[in-house]
């Protein structure tokens, strides 16, 4: 890429006459006139056109051998005699609304992607507010010619990412971030929901325990199966049970400690992952030697294991899905749902949308097809950390520069985002 010390400054175009440049302590400063004058008016077409004044214009353009360039004139008005509206005169190859003219906002936009907003809003002489403005407005440009398809399944899912709670919205059939979400709060979630271009064509939508997203998918995909996928609830049933673990392993003596393989009593990683395997005949002399210990842990893994013979089944039916996990509910002792408190509540209070993962076509839809997603967060931070979200989201998303014809794209591929993450702890376009 051209560095802005070797950009050289070229007038606009054609239609631009310079009238003088003046090179000041603040940078490049430019007089320029438009010699490209109306023949009709823009609302009614008539010829029949009358000066109406003129007014001051500036605004920036491209750095100048690493100067801020600051371009000034005169844009002339014009009443139509016709209809009696009034004008400006067109000064093309400039993005008005921002006072800057689109090669420098075409700029701004392969420039935000590279380096920090603060650094660019120095380099052409305005705030940074400016610089994050032009580049959203570069990235709307983007998301027009740029068109990500809308995933029949779903999954919104939260990472932290760039030091803050983030939502990836992924294709689960095309193993694909199609959208990256600043926040998990109910703006943003119902405002990318709503807007989906054919919203229709989402069938199923994985989520977490998030009641937000749940109201934001329900309320904006009324016609989608929106459920909380398998992993999430496997997770809080995993967590319950290592906090147990880390009371038990409190308990222990050293020599029943070294025995299982646990050095310090804070270590429970050893135990946890006992109960999360098929145990060998070893393993299974250590757990019987736990469950000796505590009669509560052999209650607590006797539910594990029955909420995973649920989830393990494709062919399980909700109303099959219900009574199990019910049944296994049912058994357990006071002090074993004083364990799973946290489970416990949200099966009475999500029962519904966590059966509905078991009706036909969600199992196919779920994150668990897309294999350990845990390092996505820390994938997108080697590429981005220091970085505003939104060039973040943007390198992710979208290609260097606006396309010249529209196309359709897929999205990222969670596994190229995982690979190249791990692969590589600078940040570079993927």
């Amino acid at each position: 890429m051209t560095t802005s010390s070797q950009a050289p400054y070229l007038p606009l175009s054609r239609d631009y006459n310079v009238l003088s440049s003046e090179l000041r302590e603040d940078g490049l400063h430019v007089a320029m006139e438009c010699s490209l004058l109306p023949t009709e008016c823009p609302f009614c077409a008539s010829r029949q056109l009358g000066k109406w004044g003129a007014r001051p214009f500036t605004f920036r353009d491209l750095p100048y051998k690493g100067q801020p360039v600051q371009i000034s004139g005169t844009v002339r008005r014009y009443r139509c005699q016709s209809c009696d509206k009034l004008f400006n005169q067109e000064l093309p190859e400039v993005a008005e609304k921002r006072q800057m003219t689109k090669r420098l906002l075409y700029w701004i936009g392969d420039e935000g992607v590279q380096r920090t907003f603060v650094s660019i809003a120095k380099e052409i002489g305005v705030t940074e507010t400016t610089v994050r403005n032009a580049f959203n407005d570069f990235v709307a440009l983007l998301e027009e010619a740029v068109h990500i398809a809308t995933p029949t399944h779903l999954a919104l899912l939260e990472v932290v990412a760039l030091a803050s709670p983030r939502v990836l919205a992924l294709n689960t059939q095309s193993g694909t971030v199609v959208d990256m979400l600043a926040t998990p709060d109910k703006i943003k979630l119902h405002g990318y929901l709503g807007g989906l271009r054919t919203a229709d064509r989402v069938q199923f939508v994985s989520l977490g325990l998030s009641h937000v997203a749940m109201e934001a998918a329900c309320a904006n995909l009324p016609h989608a199966v929106a459920f909380i996928d398998k992993p999430y609830v496997l997770d809080l049933v995993d967590g319950c049970l290592q906090g147990l673990i880390e009371q038990l392993v409190v308990r222990l003596d050293k020599a029943t400690r070294t025995a299982l393989g646990v050095g310090r009593k804070s270590d429970t990683v050893n135990l946890l992952r006992l109960m999360q395997r098929v145990p060998s005949e070893q393993d299974a002399q250590a757990m019987e030697m736990l469950f000796l210990r505590s009669h509560l842990l052999r209650e607590a893994y006797q539910l594990r294991e029955a909420l995973h013979a649920v989830y393990d089944n494709p062919t399980t039916t909700p109303e099959d899905a219900g009574q199990r996990i019910q049944a296994a509910v049912d058994t357990m002792s006071d002090e074993g749902r004083g364990v799973f408190a946290a489970f416990i509540d949200a099966w009475s209070k999500r029962r519904a949308h966590i059966l509905a993962f078991f009706k036909p076509g969600a199992w196919d839809a779920s994150i668990a097809k897309l294999g350990d997603l845990s390092g996505l967060g820390g994938a997108i931070d080697r590429y981005g950390r220091g970085y505003a979200f939104e060039a973040v989201r943007c390198k992710l998303l979208f290609p260097e520069r606006v396309p010249a014809f529209s196309f359709s794209s897929p999205g990222l591929s969670v596994g190229r985002l995982l690979v190249h993450g791990a692969g590589s702890s600078e940040a570079g376009r993927i």
